[in-house]
């Protein structure tokens, strides 16, 4: 039925939208929309099978349900749905900003996108501490069809000694069942935040082989693992 649907409705089956609410950047799959803003992510929770990030620009209040569907997570001060972390020497740098108050600074730009498939990038620039500073790529890419974003996470920096580990949080929610699975690579939550949001669930697969221990981050649910250098 999908398929047929699909050869009936020619067009994009993807989207994407650069800086179409300041400061953030946003794709989406008929099924799933996210956007992440100061290294900040976060999801819309849809009601309707269709690309709703050009409706989502024009709502005052995007935590008060629409036809289409509402921001379905409070971000707070937290990575979010799988923000990162960088671990130089064990040290923490959190890669963001909340609000636009911090000393990460970002860039958001469109990588390719078709009509079944879209890539959009968030580069962060001064992580780490002085006089060794790193930049951080987040490529978030979706499918047609697909409810799960691929995030790729590239780090540059001085060619040095530096042990670097990355952290992936989700945000912890006021009521939550939290799943961490090393020997499988998740970690996974459900739960509620807000009644008007009802009961969500974020998750975050990752290789199990570079898992290196769970992070204690305030406000996250958090997991780190190693970083592959080239």
């Amino acid at each position: 039925v999908a398929a047929r649907t699909a050869e009936a409705n020619p067009g994009p089956r993807v989207g994407s939208a650069v800086d179409w609410i300041p400061d953030s950047i946003g794709w989406e799959s008929h099924v799933a929309a996210y956007r992440a803003y100061w290294g900040q992510i976060d999801f819309f929770g849809k009601s309707v099978r269709r690309l709703i990030l050009t409706d989502a620009a024009t709502v005052p209040d995007l935590q008060v349900e629409s036809e289409w569907g509402m921001d379905a997570l409070i971000v707070r001060d937290t990575s979010g749905l799988g923000g990162v972390t960088l671990y130089v020497n064990e040290q923490p740098f959190a890669v963001r900003s909340p609000d636009g108050n911090g000393v990460v600074t970002f860039e958001r730009s469109l990588v390719e996108q078709d009509d079944n498939h879209a890539v959009v990038e968030m580069k962060a620039s001064n992580v780490g501490p002085i006089g060794d500073i790193y930049t951080v790529r987040l490529r978030f890419s979706i499918e047609a069809g697909h409810r799960e974003s691929a995030v790729e996470v590239l780090v540059e920096g001085p060619e040095n000694n530096d042990m670097l580990e990355l952290g992936i949080g989700l945000t912890r929610l006021t009521h939550q069942e939290y799943l961490l699975d090393p020997q499988a690579g998740i970690m996974a939550v459900w739960g509620t935040q807000l009644a008007a949001i009802g009961r969500v669930g974020m998750g975050a697969v990752f290789p199990p082989e570079r898992f290196v221990r769970e992070g204690d981050v305030p406000g996250e649910n958090h997991a780190v693992i190693k970083i592959e250098r080239g």
